[in-house]
């Protein structure tokens, strides 16, 4: 893919999501973030337009999007794969006898504390299992508190 790398590139946080990176990217380029719209371009993908910045992040999130970031950011293809719930999918199946049995949760889980610490969103955190956060020991929240 031939694409033009962004003028400011930013490094991938441990555990982040890939929509969490392109809000981030997005602002270090003052670019608009709504919908990934300066970074991604779905009608030259041929990606359905109604995806949200949540959705790229999925299992099944297009290689076509993955290529596009790593171009654009200047990241490597595996590193942009590990900001997408495929981290945790040998295969990129979901559903029973896989690493992910269930489906993930329409909202994405918090650490209030984590968020103060970091404003970041932790890939983890969308995982249909995540119930508390590791590093402070708390309930995650499914809403803002």
């Amino acid at each position: 893919m031939s694409t033009r790398q962004l003028p400011t590139t930013i490094a991938s946080r441990g555990n982040e999501s890939l929509d969490s990176y392109l809000v981030r990217l997005g602002h270090a380029n003052a670019m608009p973030v709504a919908g990934a719209g300066g970074i991604l371009d779905y009608r030259a993908l041929h990606v359905p337009q109604n995806r949200t910045t949540a959705d790229v992040a999925g299992v099944r999130t297009p290689s076509q999007i993955i290529e596009l970031v790593a171009d654009r950011a200047g990241l490597d293809i595996v590193e942009v794969v590990d900001l997408t719930m495929r981290r945790y999918s040998i295969d990129g199946r979901t559903g029973p006898n896989t690493r992910l049995p269930w489906r993930a949760p329409h909202a994405t889980a918090i650490c209030p504390a984590c968020i103060i610490d970091d404003p970041y969103c932790r890939l983890s955190w969308r995982l249909p299992q995540a119930i508390h956060c590791p590093e402070h020991h708390q309930l995650l929240h499914r809403w803002c508190p």
